[in-house]
């Protein structure tokens, strides 16, 4: 990938339509179809090994709130950091040193509240940018994760919220027919 510093040329570089995959419980083998999208997007500490058929095995990009130094072989994007590039490297040397890419939004989400999630404002990002977006295993924090059903979010984000929001996004199709619109 060509040296890129901002989500927003970003999403105008790769091709189109993206799959943006939660990490949200799910019963739905999908898995086909998500690896069928030019662009793969997964959050955080994602698990694939042993849930391919229900979450596919590709993935361009990893979204993460801030930095992680878990490796992982995609690169790096926040919509949240606000620091030029430099001054972010100088904070992950880990992150740098395992060849992480670390993407940033030029310009904000807008104020959603305390705390919005990376997923909220990814999605909030694409749809500005006019991103065509199927979302995939995200159900409003309602659920735990895939892989750990038991998972309890971390209170702070307002998922009800941010999930009727989403609903309203002009570029993004909810693909999971067992979570109801609101």
């Amino acid at each position: 990938m060509e040296q890129i510093e901002y989500l927003e040329d970003l999403c105008a570089t790769l091709p189109r339509p993206w799959a943006v995959v939660g990490n949200g419980a799910t019963h739905l083998k999908v898995g086909h179809i998500i690896d069928s999208f030019p662009v793969v997007v997964r959050f955080n500490e994602y698990v694939i090994e042993g849930y391919e058929e229900y979450v596919g095995t590709k993935t361009t990009l990893r979204c993460v709130a801030w930095v992680s130094s878990t490796p992982r072989p995609a690169p790096l994007i926040s919509p949240f950091i606000p620091k030029p590039m430099t001054e972010v490297w100088s904070t992950c040397e880990q992150s740098k040193n395992a060849g992480v890419i670390i993407i940033r939004p030029k310009k904000g989400t807008g104020k959603t509240g305390l705390l919005p999630t990376s997923g909220y404002a990814l999605l909030k990002l694409l749809n500005r940018e006019k991103v065509e977006t199927t979302i995939f295993h995200m159900d409003g924090l309602k659920s735990g994760h895939y892989w750990d059903e038991n998972h309890v979010h971390w209170n702070r984000h307002k998922g009800t919220y941010e999930w009727s929001e989403i609903q309203k996004m002009q570029y993004i199709e909810i693909y999971e027919h067992s979570f109801e619109r609101i």
